[in-house]
């Protein structure tokens, strides 16, 4: 099996995390009396947006074979082709968003 959009994964879940940081920095500007707690909401947010990607890529994929009309896979065989690079995704796409919030102490 072939890990193919990891990378992408890994920088959107980077990109999330500096957006959920600078956005928590923000109101902390703009309201003097903001004592955090969003960051935890949003990284359940970003959660359930990878998820949904992932899910949406479920329905969306197709059997590789080439010459042929393309055909959806059955659940079946996404499953048995396709669970590494799902769980992969997931927590490249989750795991720099909690560790970057952990670190700067949002979370």
């Amino acid at each position: 099996m072939k890990l193919t959009n990891t990378w992408k994964h890994l920088q959107g879940g980077c990109v999330a995390a500096v957006t959920i940081i600078a956005v928590e920095w923000l109101l902390h500007i703009i309201f003097d009396d903001y004592s955090g707690g969003l960051s935890g909401w949003f990284a359940v947010v970003w959660g359930f947006f990878t998820l949904g990607w992932e899910r949406a890529q479920f329905y969306a994929a197709t059997e590789p074979e080439k010459g042929v009309e393309k055909k959806l896979m059955s659940p079946r065989q996404y499953w048995q082709t396709k669970w590494l690079d799902t769980i992969v995704d997931l927590i490249a796409g989750n795991a720099p968003v909690w560790l970057m919030l952990a670190a700067a102490g949002l979370i």
